[in-house]
């Protein structure tokens, strides 16, 4: 833990916290050595070290939750790991499927690797954010994970496929969630007019995660 306040230590520091493992024979006090490592980087910034470490929680918590996964699998994301982000959301998944959360950050996760839509990667993902959304009876508390996925589907539905009418859809759907969404308006007003020559972005519409999301777990 000293080590860890002196920049460039981080891999001295860890060789003796796994010593510490190794010796340690309770789980409950392995587990606390690892969370407060991870939170001591998360702290500093280093949030893909930090990620690294809350990843090992799930190796020494066999029980692990939601909670867990979420600062795993976010903190990997924020430190730009997007692949292994993937796997941790994709394990979110597979322990909740109805879960929103999962299936939105592993899409955002997804989108980190393909950069430019073009491999429609995010798709299916946020596809699952729509499929669960429908369920819900109220859309307002899901908006945030929600208008994302239709904004995507509109891109994708546009750029990729070359379906104005689907992207007019589901431009829509987001105008129904949101009715003064200036994006979609924009968005609206130029699929109505000339948008041979347009290509619609989304870069500028990507919902910022915070750790305010631990809240509503």
């Amino acid at each position: 833990r000293v080590l860890l306040k002196f920049p460039g230590n981080d891999s001295l520091a860890e060789m003796y916290v796994d010593k510490a493992l190794a010796i340690d024979t309770v789980p409950s006090s392995r587990l606390e050595t690892v969370k407060s490592i991870a939170s001591s980087l998360v702290a500093a910034q280093k949030f893909k070290e930090g990620g690294d470490w809350y990843t090992k929680v799930l190796e020494v918590k066999p029980d692990y939750g939601k909670v867990d996964l979420y600062y795993a699998g976010y903190n990997e994301y924020r430190g730009g790991d997007y692949a292994l982000a993937d796997s941790i959301f994709g394990l979110y998944m597979q322990k909740y499927p109805e879960d929103i959360f999962g299936a939105y950050m592993r899409a955002r996760a997804v989108e980190g690797i393909d950069t430019t839509g073009e491999q429609g990667l995010a798709k299916p993902y946020y596809q699952k954010v729509i499929d669960i959304s429908d369920t819900a009876t109220d859309k307002s508390s899901i908006k945030s994970y929600l208008i994302p996925a239709y904004r995507y589907m509109v891109a994708n539905s546009y750029n990729i496929n070359k379906d104005k009418e689907t992207a007019i859809e589901y431009n829509n759907k987001i105008l129904a969630v949101d009715p003064a969404d200036e994006t979609a308006l924009k968005t609206a007003d130029a699929l109505g007019g000339n948008t041979d020559k347009q290509k619609m972005k989304t870069d500028d519409t990507k919902v910022k995660v915070t750790d305010d999301k631990v809240k509503e777990k």
